[in-house]
């Protein structure tokens, strides 16, 4: 898995994930501390995963792991553009249940923004 920070809009921090999201990927640590460090899990961020091909269980682990932090430190994660494959297994595990999954950047956008304001 490769992880991109692509910005900053509006406090939103906004990064695309690419590859398989999986333990082998995971090994190494956690790829957003290593990009944005442990205490920028304060806002909302918006997680690109439409390049995103397979997630294993460790990588369902790492994403609800990642969604806690950031509610713990008052932020919010928000997934979006997620293909189809990807998809299907996230509605097996009944993750949006649990997390804000979005259709494309602009709902994503939209939900980190209400987010913020506190519209939820």
């Amino acid at each position: 898995m490769q992880l991109q920070m692509l910005g900053i809009d509006n406090g939103v921090v906004k990064l695309q994930c690419e590859g398989d999201l999986t333990s082998h990927s995971l090994l190494s640590g956690d790829p957003l501390a290593k990009i944005l460090g442990t205490t920028a899990f304060v806002g909302p961020l918006l997680l690109g995963m439409g390049g995103v091909s397979f997630v294993d269980s460790a990588g369902i682990g790492w994403l609800l792991g990642t969604h806690r932090r950031l509610e713990a430190a008052g932020g919010k994660l928000v997934v979006h553009s997620v293909n189809p494959r990807v998809e299907q297994m996230f509605s097996l595990v009944h993750l949006s249940t649990v997390m804000h999954i979005a259709r494309d950047e602009f709902e994503a956008g939209r939900l980190a923004r209400s987010i913020k304001n506190g519209d939820q």
